[in-house]
């Protein structure tokens, strides 16, 4: 059997990963499988993709023989990755996952220890806005020292309306229900801007020093399914590596009655940077530093590397990985460190108690 992309879920996210798939070098020579025990879902994703095999679950999908480059892309909700994972892996295929990788960190840590031990790679889709052109050049005026010292990053995201499962995609209230998300707007968007912060700083420690979670009324709020997920969040960490320490402001909304505001923002002793993070095309990043006094600002216009969009990157980067290639995607390990700060903002929240990331830590009680 030729080698095949297959797809755990067949929704609206599936047909966003499957249309990536003409980016891939044999894309030809490619066959496409898709598992959904919802026939309106097999229907669509039928209508968007020609010539896919169907099946009503994954287990009968992966019981087909194996090329060493299959890859199964798990686009269900979160609740189902660990087993839909765990049972790609055993088949022998690469498994590539949505966001977020797991429920909680201990899911997550036997996903990675599955990959482990049938010598397969684990790899998140967090890397849709991850080294994007203008991220990688902070990154080079910071480690160029461009702004000295770095001590302060304000990453602040808000959102008046735009609620995952209400105001977008309202047909996916599982959006809502904790025990389904793994949580809300935070869990959602998370994993992207801590891969990002993670590359960034390359921390082996980081303290939630603070944490907490709002759900602000609104006159629509379902009232016929489960809705116990913040649609606004934050913490103040700090990010630690060798003798140097920087503290995060972070906040994300989905929900607010405040103002929107989009700040990415890092301070240093000798200037600051600003950026839009999420831009993977032609972007610009703001220098401002002193000047006699006064402050003085510098643009930088970068271009893109390549033409992929945000929605193409994860599977033609976890493509080239599997291939022995490189790619700027977080694979193994690396896909779980951001995930448990993630989650330990969670638990900061919950608990009301700073909680302690020890990232050199990071999946190493996951043992084949």
């Amino acid at each position: 059997m030729a080698r095949t992309v297959y797809f755990v879920g067949a929704g609206a996210i599936a047909r966003s990963h499957v249309d990536s798939v003409r980016h891939l070098p044999d894309s030809d020579e490619l066959e496409i499988a898709a598992a959904d025990p919802s026939p309106e879902a097999r229907a669509g994703f039928d209508d968007h993709v020609a010539d896919a095999r169907l099946y009503e679950n994954s287990e009968e999908m992966l019981s087909e023989s194996t090329d060493p480059d299959d890859i199964v892309v798990i686009a269900a909700p979160p609740f189902v990755h660990r087993d839909e994972a765990i049972r790609g892996l055993e088949s022998g295929r690469h498994v590539l996952c949505e966001k977020p990788l797991a429920m909680d960190v201990s899911e997550a840590e036997e996903m990675l220890a599955a990959a482990r031990a049938n010598d397969c790679v684990l790899g998140s889709c967090s890397c849709r806005h991850y080294r994007t052109p203008g991220t990688e050049k902070v990154k080079s005026l910071v480690r160029d020292g461009e702004i000295g010292e770095p001590y302060h990053v304000t990453w602040v995201t808000r959102g008046q309306r735009g609620r995952p499962g209400i105001e977008y995609q309202p047909e996916s209230k599982w959006f809502l229900d904790s025990s389904r998300s793994g949580g809300g707007i935070v869990m959602d968007w998370g994993p992207y801007e801590f891969a990002t912060l993670d590359d960034l700083f390359d921390p082996e420690v980081v303290d939630v020093r603070h944490a907490w979670t709002a759900q602000p009324d609104t006159d629509v709020d379902p009232e016929d399914v489960p809705f116990d997920v913040e649609t606004h969040g934050g913490a103040t960490l700090v990010y630690q590596s060798d003798n140097d320490s920087v503290t995060v402001t972070y906040e994300r909304a989905s929900g607010t009655h405040g103002g929107a505001r989009n700040v990415t923002e890092i301070e240093g002793t000798e200037g600051a940077l600003r950026w839009s993070w999420t831009e993977v095309g032609e972007s610009t990043v703001t220098l401002a530093r002193d000047e006699n006094g006064e402050v003085v600002e510098e643009q930088f216009t970068v271009n893109p590397v390549d033409e992929l969009g945000p929605h193409e990157r994860p599977l033609v980067y976890f493509d080239r990985v599997v291939r022995d290639g490189d790619a700027p995607i977080r694979t193994g390990p690396d896909a779980l460190g951001s995930f448990a700060v993630i989650c330990s903002i969670y638990d900061a929240a919950e608990f009301g108690e700073a909680q302690h990331v020890d990232l050199s830590n990071i999946g190493e009680t996951a043992s084949p």
